[in-house]
């Protein structure tokens, strides 16, 4: 709404007028208000008239208000994940779209205290593709140029995932290194509270565990300084979530190949 205004057809050249018998009326369009006070509030445009009468005298004043509506704003909150779904490409993020409240006319600019939008700042669009939580806020201005500022808080929340290759060649040198030892990938699980890797062999002997999900902490492929021989070994992932929702303990069985 707009702001609410007073009218007051308080009388200025007569010093005593309270000890009058004033009689006040108000219409709005014609229309008799129910106020008999020498002011009244509106919010509401239209073409006011006081009539105010002291005995025989008489005398009346018109104002014609325009009140124009601010844009309608909505204060939200709204929860995403962004986590990468490529373990391989952590730089592609999930992204999601945001809105506020929309009407013809209206025109909108989009802000954000603590996210990376600096490219979109321009948006004149009553929605918004975010890939990072924050506080987002949306100016919007409509016709009649009455601006208000809408807000979208944008919490992360994901179900954890873990992720490992299906293949383990130890050591390899084809890949500058990078996998010379089998270890757990993954997004919104805990890396200090609750994990584990197991490695097992065919008969169900456990021949690595690890309660740190750190490359530099995963299995070289051997066991007891002995390589293992080429073929499949079961493994069991144990992990807990970190977002709100998902903080329980959650056990994966997989299996990895491993060449030489």
């Amino acid at each position: 709404m707009g702001t609410a205004i007073i009218l007051d057809a308080t009388v200025k050249n007569i010093t005593n007028i309270d000890s009058l018998p004033t009689v006040y009326q108000w219409k709005d369009n014609n229309v008799i208000l129910p106020e008999t006070g020498d002011t009244i509030h509106t919010s509401t445009s239209g073409a006011y008239i006081v009539n105010l009468t002291i005995g025989q005298c008489s005398a009346a004043d018109t104002a014609n208000i325009t009140i124009n509506i601010k844009p309608t704003v909505t204060n939200t909150t709204a929860q995403f994940c962004f986590a990468p779904t490529n373990p391989n490409d952590t730089t592609v993020r999930q992204i999601h779209t945001i809105k506020v409240d929309s009407a013809a006319n209206n025109s909108y600019r989009w802000f954000s205290t603590n996210a990376p939008i600096s490219s979109l700042d321009d948006s004149t669009s009553a929605s918004l593709v975010i890939d990072y939580p924050g506080a987002y806020y949306a100016i919007i201005t409509n016709a009649v140029n009455c601006s208000d500022t809408s807000s979208v808080i944008v919490t992360e929340v994901c179900a954890p995932a873990v992720f490992i290759p299906n293949i383990f060649a130890p050591g390899s040198a084809s890949d500058g290194g990078k996998n010379a030892k089998f270890y757990v990938q993954g997004n919104h699980f805990s890396k200090t509270d609750g994990f584990s890797l197991e490695i097992f062999n065919r008969w169900g002997q456990v021949i690595f565990k690890t309660n740190d999900p750190a490359p530099e902490a995963g299995w070289d492929g051997n066991f007891g300084g002995e390589p293992m021989p080429i073929g499949e070994y079961p493994c069991i992932i144990t992990y807990k979530g970190d977002s709100p929702g998902y903080d329980r303990t959650y056990r994966e069985q997989k299996s990895v190949f491993v060449l030489r």
